[in-house]
Order: C-alpha cells, then sequence, then structure tokens
C-alpha cells in the first residue's frame, strides 16, 4: 500500500480506516472503493474542523492522505 492524498482518493481502493467524530463511524474501511461523495465528505469535514482520525491525517496542515492498495 502507499499513502495516497485526498486530491487523488477518487476511485482508489482503501488499506485504511478513517472516522470522522461526530458521530465516530467508519467514512472508510479497507477494501473499499473511494467514490467522490466520499472526497467530497471528507473535504467538507476538513474544512469545518471536525475531528478527522486516521493514520495519514496532519490536522496542523488540514492535510489528509489514505494508505491505499497499489494498482
Amino acid at each position: 500500500s502507499w499513502l495516497c492524498p485526498i486530491s487523488r482518493l477518487q476511485g482508489k481502493i482503501s488499506a485504511d480506516t478513517v472516522l470522522i467524530y461526530p458521530p465516530g463511524a467508519p467514512v472508510i474501511a479497507p477494501g473499499e472503493k473511494i467514490t467522490p461523495d466520499v472526497v467530497e465528505y471528507l473535504e467538507a469535514a476538513i474544512d469545518f474542523g471536525l475531528n478527522v482520525s486516521g493514520r495519514g491525517y496532519c490536522k496542523d496542515q488540514r492535510e489528509l492522505n489514505i494508505f491505499c492498495m497499489k494498482e
């Protein structure tokens, strides 16, 4: 797997889990194909300042990278 920036996530297969709190439920789970709606939701959550939990999230830089499966 490799880290993929949010701007290039659409259509990728996740190897990671990403949660947004609230509500605390996973938005992305391993094995899921990342749709445009998911990317839009993640971007909105980051812009709104919600708590994003994932290995590739850097809150100070408001940047999200997700581990994805190699193509």
